[in-house]
């Protein structure tokens, strides 16, 4: 495998009296054409690595099985609400609701 090269840089922080080394701080800015061109060279060293993976769409199928059930915490108390987070089938992120001492959901 060829490992996209991570540049470092010679950047040191003194941060409360300790030097902190951060080769890397350019990665933590997205815009960054740096960090673009890394990123798409990992998507592609990813992609390249799954491709060779015999099981990869029984896994692909299981993880879509999986995901497609949906979720739901555990409740929290606050006085005499709950608040619980709940993710369908059908959605790509959970909501957050409340049940009022009457037993009615609220998002």
């Amino acid at each position: 495998m060829n490992y996209p090269e991570a540049p470092r840089l010679d950047l040191v922080e003194n941060l409360h009296g300790t030097d902190v080394a951060d080769p890397y701080r350019w990665l933590e800015d997205a815009q960054d054409p740096r960090t673009i061109t890394w990123l798409s060279a990992q998507d592609t060293l990813v992609a390249q690595a799954c491709a060779e993976w015999s099981t990869s769409s029984h896994w692909e199928s299981r993880l879509r099985d999986l995901m497609s059930a949906g979720a739901i915490s555990p409740p929290i108390w606050r006085g005499e609400r709950a608040f619980f987070m709940r993710r369908t089938a059908e959605q790509e992120h959970a909501l957050l609701l409340t049940i009022d001492p009457d037993g009615t959901e609220r998002v």
